[in-house]
């Protein structure tokens, strides 16, 4: 069995995400469908957004999620078959603050 090692745990949970970019340089703007949760971050797939502005490692998102706003940054974008024209990519984002973060800003 696998450990691990992260703070806080992940909740396997499908829920509503709204994303906008907090970079006033990059308009975009979309919805998608959390795979996993926790208070630190999420691992998200965007389902609506314009399919050429690319989200980007170290990119700077407002999010609600769950009713809930947050900020975040994305740590990481999978892209299924290793292709960067993927569909739908998987998109890692660390909440600001965390693993610390303001009661009142968790998504969770």
């Amino acid at each position: 069995m696998e450990r691990d090692n992260r703070r806080y745990v992940r909740k396997e949970k499908a829920v509503s995400v709204h994303f906008v970019s907090a970079d006033s340089t990059k308009a975009m703007k979309g919805t998608g469908v959390t795979q996993n949760l926790s208070r630190g971050g999420m691992y998200f797939r965007p389902r609506h957004w314009k399919k050429n502005s690319r989200i980007e490692e170290g990119q700077k998102l407002r999010f609600r999620v769950d009713g809930r706003r947050c900020d975040g940054r994305v740590l990481r974008v999978d892209y299924t078959g290793g292709s960067t024209n993927a569909e739908t990519p998987g998109v890692a984002v660390r909440f600001h603050g965390s693993p610390d973060c303001d009661p009142l800003k968790n998504a969770v």
